[in-house]
């Protein structure tokens, strides 16, 4: 009996030792780090032999833009919950152009990649949510319509809650 009271007073030390308390080094409370704002950053995907060949708008929250060369990206936020974000891709072959048959082209699953995160007043992100993307090579042609009628007109909304929790 005794050595089950001193394996438990042991135990409580340690349980109150690992409380730790709000004050800083100074020891002066600390404030928590509040939510600041929702930011989504996107990315089109699709590299310049596909824009050579295509033409792109991407919408994102209604403001479209049309895309010309490879590596676009667009960031945007929201200071209030709920948050809202959208994110529209429309691709269409260039009059008079088409699939040089010996050319390999990269083709994504996905036009473009996002990520979706909070940003806290202390300037710290977390990811809420994010895309995951995969990329083939495809010789011109036959294969690259059949990809291209997959990704050319793409299309995805988000909402974030007023119960978000950070």
């Amino acid at each position: 009996m005794g050595a089950a009271a001193i394996c438990c007073m042991m135990m409580s030390g340690v349980l109150l030792s690992a409380c730790g308390s709000d004050d800083n080094d100074s020891g002066t409370p600390t404030k928590p780090d509040t939510f600041k704002s929702i930011v989504m950053e996107v990315k089109f995907m699709e590299p310049q032999e596909v824009l050579d060949v295509c033409e792109a708008t991407v919408s994102v929250n209604g403001e479209e833009e049309a895309v010309t060369k490879a590596g676009w990206t667009k960031t945007v936020k929201s200071d209030v919950l709920p948050a809202y974000f959208s994110i529209n891709v429309k691709m269409t072959k260039k009059s008079g152009k088409d699939w040089d048959p010996e050319t390999s082209y990269t083709a994504y699953t996905c036009p473009v990649n996002y990520v979706i995160y909070t940003l806290t007043a202390s300037g710290k992100k977390r990811t809420i949510t994010e895309s995951s993307n995969t990329s083939g090579t495809f010789k011109g042609g036959e294969k690259m319509d059949i990809m291209f009628k997959e990704f050319s007109n793409y299309s995805v909304n988000f909402t974030i809650n007023n119960d978000f929790t950070m």
